[in-house]
């Protein structure tokens, strides 16, 4: 959506990451100061500004260069201007994050910082960034969903109707107010495990990223676009997962030392596998079954249960 100040584009969606980007600032450098009392390797100020201004074109570049990539029929790479068009929209997530965190790395590398508490500083503030940007979308009139077959689920907030008064999935409402909760859970407990002296670096950012990975699976089963995708398959689900697998068999298994083998390490690999198959397998059943909204009840059940290995790993590291 393009307003105009002064005669001036005025681009109602950009103004709202300007304000998530700002959010993110802030909260980052309000986590760095608290992570770093009493700590030698000092997150300063002037470093988590350092990391936004490298992190930021870096995410932006490789969010634009992700989406044309997966939309690759309606793209030219010999033509560079058309990926750095950031204004004509399309835009990926999984890329933005990406760009940010090798920024991230390599500036906290420069520095001697450590990567662990680093991450940690800017985790809240990224659930805080992507939940005001997905709720932006209502201004580009991306994110709507698959038309309800059920009557019941064409409820005010569920459902968005679209220009044949159609109810569709109001996904971008879903994943910001995912996004929401997930922040607060990842922002206050950030705060109490720091008074509580409880806090286990790296464990704020495998939430946030974990967590976000899981429940992206379900937001994206429920798009009505051919966008980011091949054939049926679409590429964030599939980057949802592999994250999630790869944050959850890396907590699983970096502190296996403190877990016993058989009674814990066992069952959570086991139960993060299934969860993944259940997932994956009503996947299919959506496009198959009169009733969809059964498949995805079954698929929110299924994202929260691939959370228990990955939080049960942080409790008990405490």
């Amino acid at each position: 959506m393009i307003s105009s100040i002064f005669d001036i584009p005025f681009y109602l969606y950009g103004a709202a990451v300007s304000v998530a980007i700002f959010a993110w600032i802030v909260l980052s450098l309000f986590h760095a100061r608290r992570l770093s009392k009493g700590s030698k390797s000092a997150l300063s100020s002037s470093s988590i500004f350092e990391i936004f201004v490298f992190g930021l074109p870096s995410g932006l570049f490789l969010s634009r260069t992700m989406w044309c990539a997966a939309n690759f029929q309606q793209y030219s790479f010999l033509r560079i201007s058309e990926i750095l068009l950031v204004s004509e929209g399309g835009l990926s997530m999984w890329g933005m994050l990406f760009g940010f965190l090798i920024a991230l790395t390599a500036v906290t590398k420069k520095h001697g910082l450590r990567l662990s508490k680093t991450l940690d500083a800017v985790a809240p503030g990224m659930l805080l960034f992507i939940a005001i940007v997905r709720l932006a979308e209502v201004f580009t009139g991306q994110g709507i969903g698959k038309e309800i077959s059920n009557p019941a689920f064409a409820l005010p907030f569920v459902a968005i109707y679209d220009s044949y008064d159609s109810a569709r999935y109001a996904v971008y409402r879903y994943e910001a107010v995912c996004a929401f909760l997930l922040f607060a859970i990842c922002h206050f407990r950030l705060i109490s495990d720091k008074r509580l002296h409880s806090y286990m670096p790296g464990d704020a950012f495998r939430f946030a990223l974990g967590s976000y990975s899981a429940f992206q699976i379900l937001f994206e089963s429920m798009r009505d676009d051919d966008l980011m995708r091949y054939d049926f398959v679409r590429y964030s689900q599939v980057i949802a997962i592999a994250v999630f697998l790869v944050i959850s068999f890396y907590s699983i298994f970096r502190f296996r030392k403190k877990l016993h083998l058989f009674r814990h390490v066992f069952w959570m690999t086991f139960l993060t596998l299934f969860a993944c198959i259940l997932l994956v397998y009503q996947e299919f059943q959506v496009d198959i079954t009169s009733n969809m909204e059964i498949n995805y009840i079954i698929m929110l059940f299924g994202s929260v249960i691939l959370m228990v290995p990955l939080l049960y790993t942080q409790e008990t590291n405490y």
